[in-house]
This record gives C-alpha cells, structure tokens and sequence, in this order.
C-alpha cells in the first residue's frame, strides 16, 4: 500500500508522525493520519523540459 516496510511504520509511530492504536495484539495505523504524513512527503515532479533550451 506505501511501500514502506514494517519496521519503518513502526518506526514512524514512535516518533508521533503517524498515529496508531494497539487492538489486542495489533497495531492499527489510522487511515487519515497515513494520508496526511504522505501528503507532506510528496515531491513536485520533475519538468522533462529543461528551460531555456
């Protein structure tokens, strides 16, 4: 779904970028927190032209 591996989501909770709650023995990363963490992390996409050319 990221292509993060598992230990980073782990990783990234710790550090309170995602949030996350324990269900018994699981833990369950909130939709909405994800989206919003990836969000931040998306980069502009790079022009095929290059200017002045």
């Amino acid at each position: 779904m990221t292509g993060l591996s598992k230990s980073k989501i782990y990783q990234l909770i710790a550090s309170g970028d995602i949030e996350a709650a324990k269900v018994g023995r699981a833990t369950v990363v909130f939709v909405a927190s994800l989206r919003a963490f990836l969000q931040t992390q998306r980069t502009q996409p790079r022009s095929s032209v290059t200017p002045g050319l």
